[in-house]
């Protein structure tokens, strides 16, 4: 059975762990084992999961890009040894910012156009071909958590998905099965809602969560791959 492994930079072990519930639900579906190493108390080692794992997840954080958390210089060196051994990566919200700022980007704090909602992904013509987004429609709903963004991406990368408010929504790395999605493929409508909850947060200051279930698609072409 194939295996993937779920790359966590989270200090709150509820939040962690709720989080990789999300995804081990996704996981079942396409019928593979799920770990998860989490970077705040656990070392990786990058070598060894290159490869003992089919595939790599990195998902969100409350850190941001410019925090100097723990193993921060290995996450690093993980998505460029994905890129460069062609091993299939996700980066998920601020996995997604982590790859972009790895292979050179630029991420930004961007408090004005920060989103905690549900939002509209909409599929570039380059996505639209993409395997990630299979069976998926041209646009669909998203869970959003986030108040920075890709300002720049790569020079190897292809935009791959886009949104109305935050531009740059999805990308993959040109010749490889290495993708980064700014948004919250693994969270359902009630994922979304107990986030907000746990983290208390006024309804002032989120909008409508919306069902997105169509998201979640995302990682299940991802982990069939």
């Amino acid at each position: 059975m194939k295996r993937a492994i779920l790359i966590q930079i989270r200090k709150d072990k509820k939040i962690a762990k709720q989080e990789y519930d999300c995804f081990l639900r996704i996981s079942r579906k396409a019928r593979l084992i799920l770990d998860k190493l989490n970077v705040c108390y656990d070392n990786l080692d990058i070598k060894k999961i290159t490869k003992k794992y089919n595939y790599i997840l990195i998902g969100g954080s409350p850190f941001s890009i410019e925090d100097d958390f723990s193993q921060k210089k290995k996450i690093k060196s993980l998505v460029l040894l994905a890129v460069n051994v062609k091993k299939p990566l996700l980066g998920v919200c601020f996995g997604f910012q982590m790859l972009v700022w790895s292979l050179g980007g630029k991420v930004v704090h961007d408090k004005i156009n920060r989103e905690f909602a549900t939002k509209k992904v909409l599929l570039t013509k380059a996505g639209r071909k993409e395997k990630i987004f299979s069976k998926m429609p041209g646009s669909f709903y998203a869970q959003e958590a986030h108040e920075w963004r890709a300002s720049k991406i790569p020079k190897n990368s292809v935009i791959i998905a886009v949104g109305k408010r935050v531009r740059v929504q999805g990308v993959k790395i040109a010749g490889t099965p290495v993708y980064g999605v700014q948004f919250h493929p693994e969270l359902k409508k009630s994922d979304m809602k107990r986030r907000l909850r746990y983290y208390n947060f006024n309804k002032k200051d989120f909008g409508k969560i919306r069902e997105s279930l169509d998201a979640e698609k995302t990682v299940y072409n991802f982990l069939v791959l």
